[in-house]
């Protein structure tokens, strides 16, 4: 009670209102802060994510990328494949 009293004093509000992310669901919430911060609030929402699985990768697989000028992105793999990707046309709009 006594809280609630200072929040009105402080901030000259009774209640407010907190929009809930479309891409949360409430039952996964852990907790709601509220921090007041420059007269505005920020509401941070804590909830548990799940860890993505780490994938194995096979370091004899090496991709090299080349930034240029003329030719934008020039790549070679390791395992036999090339890419040059033509800059001209990014020159030209950039003129």
């Amino acid at each position: 009670m006594f809280a609630t009293n200072i929040a009105v004093l402080w901030f000259k509000l009774d209640s407010f209102l907190i929009p809930m992310p479309s891409n949360l669901k409430f039952v996964v919430l852990k907790e709601l802060r509220i921090l007041p911060r420059n007269q505005c609030f920020y509401v941070e929402f804590v909830y548990n994510k799940e860890v993505a699985p780490q994938h194995e990768l096979n370091p004899k697989n090496v991709l090299g990328i080349d930034p240029g000028i003329n030719n934008w992105l020039s790549c070679v793999s390791k395992v036999g494949t090339s890419l040059i990707i033509d800059g001209c046309k990014v020159k030209s709009l950039n003129q």
